[in-house]
Order: C-alpha cells, then sequence, then structure tokens
C-alpha cells in the first residue's frame, strides 16, 4: 500500500510538473536502469504503467535527445513487429529525475493535487 501511495505522489507532482502524469516515474525507472537497451515493456511493472503509457514516455524522453533509438535487428521482420529500444544519452537530467522522484514520494501534496 505505501508503495502506491509513493508512486501517486510522484505521479501527482509529474503531472502538475510536466501535465503527464507517467513521465517522472518512467524518467526515474530509466535513470536507474542499468540496461544497455531499454524496452518500454521492461519498464512497465516498475512503473505500474501500460506499454503502451512507457512507449509514450519514451518516445517523449527520445524527442528532448534524451534517449537514442538502437538500430533495429534486420531478422526481425520475419517474426513480426520488432518493439523500439532506447540507450540512455550521458545528461544530468537522469541525476534530475531519480531525486525529483525520491523528493516526490515523500512530500505531502494538497488534496486537489492527488
Amino acid at each position: 500500500m505505501e508503495d502506491a501511495a509513493r508512486l501517486e505522489r510522484i505521479r501527482a507532482v509529474s503531472d502538475a510538473l510536466f501535465g503527464a502524469k507517467h513521465r517522472l516515474p518512467v524518467a526515474a525507472a530509466v535513470a536507474r536502469s542499468t540496461s544497455d537497451g531499454l524496452y518500454a515493456a521492461q519498464l512497465v511493472g516498475e512503473v505500474k504503467a501500460s506499454d503502451a503509457q512507457v512507449g509514450t514516455e519514451l518516445r517523449h524522453l527520445h524527442s528532448a535527445g534524451l534517449l537514442v533509438v538502437i538500430e533495429r535487428d534486420r531478422n526481425w521482420a520475419r517474426r513480426g513487429r520488432q518493439p523500439r529500444r532506447y540507450r540512455k544519452q550521458e545528461s544530468e537530467f537522469w541525476e534530475l529525475a531519480t531525486k525529483l522522484a525520491a523528493e516526490a514520494a515523500t512530500r505531502n501534496l494538497p488534496r486537489s493535487s492527488m
């Protein structure tokens, strides 16, 4: 239950700052990831959002130049559509996202924000 409350506080701050409740949780999850290639499906469980919602946020981070798309496997076309895989770019943003999410998780927000 406490984890759900923490996530809701992070989402409320994300929505207030970015107009997207999943952006900060996804950014913080990406920041913590040690994987060389990230798929939306890898983050779904951690951020408690759908694959499509996580994918949308990854595309926004890509548009901001914070992620790059990794070359797709040409053999994948024979097996079906390959999901987009991303790699983090070096940026101070990742540390900021981690710290902001940690702070938001413990912040008491006005009732109207949640």
